[in-house]
């Protein structure tokens, strides 16, 4: 239901995601990251860091992370900057 789609995380599990949502014809905007690294694309998708984004609070996030205390920290972060439309890809109990 969303236009733009990013997923949070460019590392493993986030390419992991990427794939799946290729398969399923969902072609996410972007990865959001942290920090960056030096890498502006990965996977033929451009990558940003969270604290440029603009208009977070207009795009959907899907959390890519598998540890659980950076799942919440993310949240987190999400959260206070004004994104409300935001999934962990690996819910834990």
């Amino acid at each position: 239901r969303n236009e733009e789609v990013y997923l949070y995380g460019a590392g493993t599990m986030g390419q992991f995601c990427l794939t799946v949502l290729r398969k399923e014809n969902i072609q996410p905007a972007g990865f959001l990251v942290s920090e960056n690294n030096g890498e502006s694309v990965v996977e033929c998708v451009p990558v940003t860091e969270l604290q440029r984004m603009e208009r977070l609070q207009e795009r959907a996030v899907i959390i890519t992370v598998y540890e659980l205390a950076a799942q919440r920290e993310i949240a987190e972060e999400l959260r206070r900057r004004g994104c409300r439309k935001f999934i962990c890809m690996w819910e834990k109990e």
